[in-house]
């Protein structure tokens, strides 16, 4: 499955700093383009976005190259650098979500209303754990520190809103989770 772009059938774009493996072509009136159709690429394309919303980045709708940042990889780098993935359906439950496996949390649009996060800390850690939380429901969802039942310092939960996602961080110096 792995091939070159300048392995593609038809026109291709030269190789250059901002394409290193050169790029695609439209098709236009004076030349036929890259051979790609849907049978091909689909999957490559529905491969990555998946990516893009498990690591909460959004399209920033430029050519994704080494000048605009290549968000896809960013994308990637974020969800290979969590080993843990959950994802919360159903009834109301009280979900505890370990902060050590640096976790991401995908609340599925099915989930019912009442569910909670109650983030568990872990002091020993060296690095700097995180917990990334999307709500995909159409219902709040409420998030305590599992030992402190205080995030930000002072409140008591923070309500993660429907169609929301947050980062939480663990400040392991001041014990205190902080939402970005």
């Amino acid at each position: 499955m792995a091939r070159s772009i300048q392995d593609y059938d038809g026109v291709k774009e030269p190789i250059d700093s901002d394409y290193p493996e050169g790029d695609i072509a439209d098709k236009t009136i004076s030349t036929s383009g890259t051979k790609i159709n849907r049978k091909s690429n689909a999957d490559i394309h529905q491969f990555f976005m998946k990516i893009m919303r498990m690591s909460d980045i959004t399209p920033n709708g430029l050519p994704d190259n080494e000048y605009n940042r290549l968000q896809l990889f960013d994308a990637l780098w974020r969800v290979i650098t969590f080993s843990s993935f959950r994802t919360i359906t159903g009834p109301p439950v009280n979900n505890i979500v370990d902060s050590s496996l640096n976790e991401l949390v995908n609340v599925d649009a099915s989930a019912a209303s009442g569910h909670a996060l109650y983030l568990n800390p872990d002091n020993d850690l060296r690095e700097f754990p995180r917990v990334i939380a999307t709500n995909n429901s159409a219902n709040p969802v409420d998030c305590f520190d599992n030992n402190t039942n205080t995030i930000n310092g002072s409140l008591s939960a923070y309500v993660l809103a429907a169609g929301v996602s947050k980062t939480f961080y663990y400040d392991v110096a001041n014990t205190n989770w902080i939402v970005a």
